[in-house]
This record gives C-alpha cells, sequence and structure tokens, in this order.
C-alpha cells in the first residue's frame, strides 16, 4: 500500500513530465514562437532547368525539406523552387525587405551554380548560355544576394548545395550515381570574403563538384538536415559536423567547406531554451534528467548536469516520502510535587476577650495560665471519682442490692 507521502511525490513528478511535454508540443505548433528573434530565410531549389542535359533530380526536394526544417526552428521562409531569372529576382527583392526589420537571415540555395571572373552566379531553369553577355543578364548575380543580406544588422548565414563550376569550360561528366550539381568545367565558385557577423557554408571544396545523390536529397542537405534537428548545437560545430558526415558518406569525394566570421555565438536550433527556462528554476531531479535526454548535446547540457548533481544531494540528504522513520520512545515528564504544609487542628477561639491557652500568642505567658491549669485538674479527678462511683452502683444493681441512694445517683451523675 503506497503511502500519502510517495502519492504526492508521484503526482508532482507526473505534472512536471506533463509541462515538459506540453512545452514540447508548443514548440513544435509554434516553432519556437516564444524565442524574441526575428527570423527570416530565403530557400531556392532548382531541378527542371530548360537544358534538360543539366536537369538535376533532388534540388526542389533538398529546397522544400529544408524550408519546412527552417520553418520549425521559428523562420520566417520565403520559398521558391524551379525559378526563372523573374521569379528569382522578385524573390530576392521580397528578402531584402524582410531582412532589413530581421535580427537574422539565412539564404539557402540548391541547383547550378558557377563563376565567372571572380565572381559568382546562381543558374535560372531558364537561363541560357551565349555568350559572357548573356551570362551577365540571365544569371543572378551572388553579389546581389550578399547585398539583400547586408541589410540585416545580425548573423547572416548563407548555405549553398551547388557546384563550383565556370560556365566557359566544358561540361563536366556526372557519375557517381547521379547527376553532378554542375554547369560546365571543373573550376566552382569563387571564395566569398566575409564580412564580420557572415557565416558560408559551401556544400563542396574549390575545383570539386557537389554530388547530386541518388536519394530524396543530396548528401549535404540530408547531414544539413539531420544536425539541423539537434537542439543547442553551434552553427561551427554544426556545420563541422555536417561536414565529417559527407566526407564518410561520399568516402571522401566531397568535403564540405565553412567559412565562419562571428564575434559570438550563434544557434539555429534554439528550442531547447524555452524547456531550460522552466527547468533550471524547479527542483525537480526528473525533470532536469528529462532535459538532458531530450537535448543531451545542447549547449545548456554542462549547466543541467550540474542542476541535476545539485539536487540529488539534496534529495538524498532528507529522509524519502512515506519511510517510517524509527525513534526511541521519550521517557514521561517527571512531576514533582511540593510538600503540603501541615496545619494544626482548628481551635477554639473561646469568647471573646476570654484568655485561654488556646488563643494566647505564643512566647506570651497569660496571667491566667496557672488558675486555668488547676481548675482543669481537679475537674479531671471529679470525673474520675465519678466513674469509680457508677462502676461500683452498676455492680450492686446487677446483684440485687441497689439502695434508693444509689438509684438516685445512678439517675443524676450515671447517666
Amino acid at each position: 500500500m503506497r503511502s500519502e507521502g510517495a502519492d504526492k511525490m508521484g503526482c508532482s513528478r507526473l505534472l512536471t513530465l506533463l509541462l515538459l511535454a506540453g512545452a514540447s508540443l508548443l514548440l513544435t505548433l509554434t516553432g519556437s514562437a516564444a524565442l524574441a528573434e526575428r527570423r527570416i530565410a530565403l530557400v531556392i531549389g532548382n531541378s527542371d532547368y530548360n537544358d534538360t542535359s543539366i536537369s538535376l533530380a533532388n534540388p526542389k526536394n533538398d529546397a522544400e525539406d529544408m524550408a519546412a526544417a527552417l520553418r520549425s526552428l521559428a523562420f520566417e521562409v520565403v520559398m521558391v523552387t524551379n525559378a526563372s531569372k523573374r521569379a528569382l529576382d522578385g524573390a530576392v527583392q521580397q528578402f531584402a525587405r524582410l531582412g532589413s526589420e530581421a535580427d537574422s537571415v539565412v539564404f539557402y540555395y540548391a541547383g547550378h551554380g558557377m563563376q565567372y571572373q571572380g565572381r559568382n552566379y546562381l543558374m535560372p531553369v531558364d537561363a541560357t548560355l551565349v555568350d559572357e553577355i548573356s551570362l551577365r543578364y540571365n544569371l543572378v548575380s551572388l553579389d546581389d544576394i550578399r547585398a539583400a543580406m547586408s541589410r540585416t544588422p545580425g548573423t547572416k548565414v548563407m548555405i549553398l548545395d551547388a557546384c563550383r563550376n565556370n560556365p566557359l569550360a566544358e561540361r563536366f561528366e556526372r557519375s557517381q550515381g547521379g547527376a553532378n550539381r554542375g554547369g560546365m568545367g571543373t573550376r566552382g565558385l569563387a571564395r566569398i570574403d566575409t564580412t564580420a557577423g557572415t557565416v558560408v557554408s559551401y556544400a563542396t571544396a574549390a575545383d570539386n563538384v557537389a554530388i547530386d545523390g541518388t536519394g530524396r536529397n543530396s548528401p549535404y542537405t540530408a547531414a544539413l538536415l539531420r544536425r539541423l534537428q539537434e537542439p543547442g548545437l553551434e552553427i561551427e560545430m554544426m556545420f563541422r559536423r555536417v561536414a565529417a558526415d559527407v566526407n564518410a558518406e561520399t568516402q571522401g569525394r566531397q568535403r564540405p567547406e565553412t567559412y565562419v566570421s562571428l564575434l559570438g555565438e550563434y544557434y539555429l536550433n534554439q528550442s531547447d531554451r524555452v524547456l531550460w527556462e522552466q527547468v533550471k528554476t524547479g527542483d525537480d531531479p526528473d525533470a532536469v534528467r528529462a532535459f538532458l535526454a531530450r537535448f543531451p548535446s545542447s549547449s545548456r547540457a554542462l549547466s543541467a548536469r550540474t542542476l541535476l548533481q545539485s539536487l540529488e544531494q539534496k534529495q538524498a540528504a532528507r529522509p524519502e516520502a512515506g519511510a517510517v522513520q524509527m525513534t526511541a520512545p521519550e521517557p514521561p515528564p517527571v512531576v514533582i510535587t511540593p510538600p503540603q504544609a501541615v496545619l494544626p487542628p482548628p481551635v477554639d477561639a473561646g469568647v471573646p476577650g476570654e484568655v485561654t491557652p488556646h488563643n494566647v500568642p505564643t512566647g506570651v505567658v497569660s496571667p491566667a495560665a496557672p488558675a486555668a491549669s488547676k481548675v482543669a485538674s481537679a475537674s479531671a479527678s471529679r470525673n474520675r471519682r465519678q466513674n469509680v462511683n457508677c462502676r461500683s452502683i452498676l455492680e450492686r444493681a446487677q446483684l440485687g442490692e441497689l439502695s434508693a441512694d444509689d438509684q438516685a445517683v445512678l439517675q443524676k451523675e450515671c447517666r
């Protein structure tokens, strides 16, 4: 049979778990809307090019999945897929306007990209490459994207899952189980000079191509989507893990590169923050354990472990609820009763004004004391004589020898 204390503890733990579950549901439904930071993202995925010889299978899927992931992380997302030059220009304008009021922005592009004379370009699906003039007017310059992002005072993240091929070189042979995200040539995008507050991540290193893959997503985007699900993972560490995942997945054929120019830390996935704010002020070790189980890689995990250790020590120091404590019975109290004063028996105060042996104060010798003593002695003697006479008369009466005088004495004095 469970004790009342154990029931209360169980109810407390259940309530804590329900609060955690409710907070988790709130994060899922609102995309961490409780976070005050405003975050904007532009996501582009071009697969179906008018020149079918360079069409790709996965960029549209990559963009759709990336947009969903960023929305779950409290980003307002502008997404376009299989976008023409006009559609891309319109999306960039919208992104620039929204970004001017944002705390951080993310730009993601999956599709073909190239560089010419040190400048990088993204390819709309209707792009035609006739000469250098068509290159400048039919493609979207990455410098225009950077200019749009520069309107944001906070962190700026650019993610390019595109090949770094020169548009004037020979077409790159598609291989390795799927088409290469390369337009033409072997030189890829030029490295972007990162300004303060900027992160730029390339799906592959220079002079290499980003593999499109045979699954739903490219190797790079698949790894990025997995790592975005890890709360509290600082962005530089996150991209480092993405690079390791892609390198292992492609057996070293593709090695992503990331350039970071941040003065502080930045987290794309901050969903652990809301729960931590609730847990850190409580005193329930089960709530802390639940936090660590849900967010093992959180930047707050160390603080959570320290808090858990402190709470466990406090819990061990106090008796378990419902436990029966054996204590020795207390001895009965010792009652000390003071001795009662023995009062002398009441005495006859006598006639008011009369001095007797009883009402004379202690230490005072009454003048009448000797006379009173003589009277008392004579009275006692007389009583003794009367008692003797009465016994004698009674004996004679039993023998039938009672005289008339005896009868008179008997009636008068022997009552």
